[in-house]
């Protein structure tokens, strides 16, 4: 039996929020649309509160620990904005 799949994408202050989006937005529909029905996905931030570039704030599903990123199939790292 093959283990699940699971992604985390890591969150952190001013990170470009289009960056994380994108993947999201993709990755998230693995499982419901049949791809792959094994795979889960949670976003994980440094903070409780992450804001943006902008200063929009999101709420990660839990707070990064070395423990849980380092069980995960995918680690997505959404980058930082440029200077």
């Amino acid at each position: 039996m093959a283990a699940p799949k699971r992604l985390a994408f890591l969150v952190f202050p001013r990170l470009t929020l289009l960056d994380l989006v994108g993947a999201y937005d993709a990755l998230r529909r693995v499982a419901s649309m049949s791809i792959d029905s094994k795979v889960t996905h949670r976003i994980i931030g440094t903070d409780a509160e992450i804001a943006d570039e902008t200063g929009l704030t999101i709420k990660p599903d839990s707070v990064y620990e070395i423990s849980r990123a380092s069980t995960c199939s995918t680690c997505r790292v959404a980058s930082a904005p440029s200077r």
